[in-house]
């Protein structure tokens, strides 16, 4: 929101964006009705400034604005957005930042920075209170119309809020206690001083709509920003619905990739729905911004579920999910690391999946079925793979299983598994998208095991740019996957040195995770998904790969951590699913380390 109409209109299904930047909102707000002149009548100073004798008269008074109350005003309320803090939010900021870039900086020297960026004069800064909440609420002004930005940011007292008003701008006209002013460049805006805090909209009706949301929203939190999205009433105001809205969109997708010449998977425009279905059945998201120097950046969204719905069913079902120890033993640092448990919306799209494979005409498909639905059976509802890039790429996965009868069941059909039915499976996985590889897969025996190598390569179809090199250097001639029941786990390998691999994990020498990987499963603790990933060896090792000296010189310099991790639950009650992405400090250093190596690559290409 600011008094330019033109540059601070939005509408309500753009509101998630920009959330790291909404706490500085308050203050481009007050930028453009910013005097241009220091010498110009009104300058910023004193209130008295506003009203000395030199200023035109103003014509007589308007009738006072009645302004709605909150309740009769929710109706229209698309969002409302919370920062209990600037300063918190810019110290933590500043803090985390200077681990990555060292720069002199602390949040008042930021702050002051932005100000003078914003074109506020210092006096503006002075007087306004960023250690206590501002609040933002948008509402719908009728069809066919922008939303209503309304912004409740606080003064230091009474008296600064006048001088904040008065540094504005000129007076235009007022209404009991609502000003419009014009700051001298085309830019006007309302304004109304509720004792010490300063509401200010583009539009008098948006103000007189959303004033009460917006000092509502003004309110204490433990995240640094907080944004309500009201989704149906975002869809009303745009003219559609949330059903129609996500129809929508899932036809485009399928309209981009025929364009394309690709068709998309049946079942993974399925899987795609019933996710993005997950929206209605919200009524209202909630999408928090903390900052906190002990665990970094984190994202939440919190997806309040209607009553009855599937995201009711899907909130309400949690199974925990877990590592098993054979997924870290080796020694090595993790690069990736995934686990989910089963839930409504997995076991729907394993449905489909039993389907296709089942009206498959491929050869070797009643095998492949039989395979498919003993292993889905037998597993004891989670699974999690592990990923390593350093010294050399190779992953795991692990499947419990419920019993030794489950798995007696899996590898008596994997014994029918032959090389038909093993592409049967694969196939039907795939069917309706573009193949890059070419598979082939035999039985082998691994020690005492009964295993399925799987060999894959780019197939000479594949149109990607560089493929078939970047795989070579990536993975060799080609990339091979073992997989095999021992004792009552399914497990898989892959890498180069996959078969060796699914030896040690058959002997069972498992070890606990360390690092950054074993922090993020611990905050992870009873949820029902964890994704993680380190953007370090990632870094490093496709340096590494390049034939440039000072690519190799970036390789050594980015051996620290940049760790992300994604986690969901629900909260078992059939009310809450949580999505929450953290960037820990240790990304921050990471990122640091990862820019040293640059300098250092730049000193020795001069």
């Amino acid at each position: 929101m600011t008094l330019r109409a033109a540059d601070r209109r939005c509408e309500g299904h753009r509101l998630a964006r920009g959330l790291t930047t909404i706490a500085l909102a308050a203050l481009s707000a007050l930028s453009a009705c910013a005097s241009t002149s220091t010498n110009a009548p009104g300058a910023p100073g004193t209130a008295s400034a506003a009203i000395a004798p030199t200023a035109p008269a103003l014509p007589p008074p308007a009738p006072a604005v009645q302004f709605r109350t909150a309740a009769e005003s929710r109706p229209a309320l698309l969002a409302s957005i919370s920062i209990p803090s600037i300063d918190r939010l810019l110290g933590s900021g500043t803090a985390l930042v200077g681990r990555a870039v060292p720069l002199p900086l602390d949040a008042i020297s930021v702050r002051d920075m932005l100000l003078s960026q914003a074109g506020l004069s210092p006096n503006v800064g002075e007087n306004l209170d960023f250690s206590s909440p501002a609040g933002v609420a948008v509402v719908a002004m009728g069809p066919g119309t922008d939303a209503g930005v309304v912004m409740a940011i606080p003064a230091k007292g009474a008296a600064q809020a006048r001088q904040a008003v008065a540094a504005l701008g000129k007076t235009l006209s007022k209404r009991g206690e609502v000003s419009e002013v014009s700051n001298g460049a085309g830019g006007k805006g309302w304004i109304w001083m509720s004792g010490s805090v300063l509401v200010l909209s583009d539009s008098l009706d948006a103000l007189v709509k959303g004033a009460a949301l917006a000092m509502e929203a003004r309110r204490p939190a433990t995240e640094d920003v907080t944004a309500v999205l009201f989704p149906d009433a975002i869809a009303a105001a745009n003219g559609t619905d949330v059903k129609t809205a996500i129809a929508k969109t899932i036809n485009t997708a399928r309209a981009a990739q025929a364009a394309q010449g690709m068709a998309m998977n049946p079942d993974s425009v399925s899987l795609f729905s019933d996710m993005l279905g997950l929206v209605a059945d919200t009524s209202t998201f909630e999408i928090g911004l903390a900052v906190d120097t002990t665990r970094g950046v984190s994202i939440r969204t919190r997806m309040n579920a209607k009553p009855g719905s599937k995201l009711a069913a899907v909130s309400e079902e949690t199974h925990p999910v877990a590592f098993d120890p054979l997924l870290f033993s080796g020694g090595k640092e993790v690069t990736l690391l995934a686990g989910a448990s089963t839930g409504p919306l997995f076991r729907a799209h394993i449905a489909r999946l039993h389907q296709r494979l089942q009206n498959s005409k491929e050869p070797g498909a009643a095998a492949a079925l039989a395979f498919f639905d003993a292993t889905v059976d037998a597993v004891a509802g989670m699974g999690a793979v592990s990923g390593y890039l350093r010294p050399e790429l190779d992953f795991r996965a692990i499947y419990p299983l419920k019993d030794a009868n489950a798995a007696g069941k899996v590898t008596a059909a994997l014994k029918h598994l032959d090389q038909k039915a093993a592409l049967a499976l694969i196939k039907s996985q795939m069917d309706g998208t573009k193949v890059l590889f070419d598979w082939s897969v035999k039985k082998e025996t691994v020690g005492k095991l009964t295993a399925l190598h799987y060999s894959m390569i780019p197939n000479l179809k594949s149109d990607l740019p560089g493929l078939r090199d970047f795989w070579k250097k990536f993975f060799g001639k080609s990339l091979d996957i073992y997989s095999a029941v021992s004792g009552s786990r399914f497990i898989a390998t892959g890498g180069k040195k996959a078969k060796a691999d699914l030896l040690a994990l058959a002997a069972g020498k498992g070890a606990e995770p360390s690092g950054e990987a074993a922090r993020a499963i611990a905050a992870a603790k009873g949820k029902d998904l964890l994704e993680y990933f380190d953007f370090g060896p990632l870094v490093s090792t496709i340096a590494a790969l390049s034939n440039d000296p000072r690519a190799a010189l970036l390789a050594k310099g980015t051996q620290a951590p940049i760790p992300l991790a994604l986690t969901a639950g629900g909260d078992g009650k059939g009310q809450v699913t949580t999505f929450e992405l953290n960037i820990p400090p240790a990304a921050f250093s990471g990122v640091g380390t990862l820019l040293q190596g640059l300098n250092a690559s730049a000193g020795a290409r001069k």
